[in-house]
């Protein structure tokens, strides 16, 4: 009777990350994973507080012999700016009056250029600034967008501009006592 040889692969059974700076060899932060031939990772990772600026994510995995693989790299840039919306004065309005919203934006970005955009535009007096006046019809949440056209990086903030469901009472002077 003939006989074959078979090769049966090694289990992946240990995977890590670190951003940057290689920690060494089983150092990295540590991949959850089922053992398995291959991985196809989907990650949400807590990285480390990180500069503004390129960085690379690097992941490697270990088999059931003990061999690291190559690392995988993928190079990622870490924004650094953020919003923040403040009113001039109450969110709490009669319907027909206003309020100033205005968006207050830091970065850490060297050089940035900014585009600026309120959604809805409902009831704003315009919907690209960092200042708007909103009169909005019934109750709204608006959201600030600030987006550096240099990298695609941007941050949002919300805030809602609450109308008074109020109706001035009526009076009727057929009704009224004598």
């Amino acid at each position: 009777y003939a006989s074959a040889l078979f090769y049966i692969p090694p289990a992946i059974v240990h995977a890590e990350y670190f951003v940057d700076n290689d920690p060494g060899i089983n150092n990295g932060s540590p991949i959850v994973i089922s053992p398995a031939d291959s991985i196809n990772l989907n990650l949400n990772l807590a990285l480390p507080p990180l500069s503004v600026g390129f960085h690379k994510l690097v992941v490697r995995a270990k088999d059931n012999t003990g061999y690291w693989s190559h690392y995988a790299a993928q190079q990622f840039y870490q924004c650094g700016t953020s919003a923040n919306i403040t009113a001039s004065g109450s969110t709490d309005i009669c319907p027909g009056t206003s309020v100033s919203l205005t968006a207050q934006v830091t970065t850490l970005e060297p050089n940035p250029v900014f585009t600026y955009a309120w959604t809805p535009a409902t009831g704003l007096n315009v919907s690209n600034a960092l200042v708007v006046v909103a009169t909005p019809p019934v109750t709204t949440m608006y959201t600030f967008t600030v987006t550096n056209t240099l990298n695609g990086c941007s941050a949002t903030d919300t805030i809602t501009v609450f109308v008074d469901d109020v109706t001035a009472p009526v009076a009727d002077i057929a009704t009224l006592p004598t």
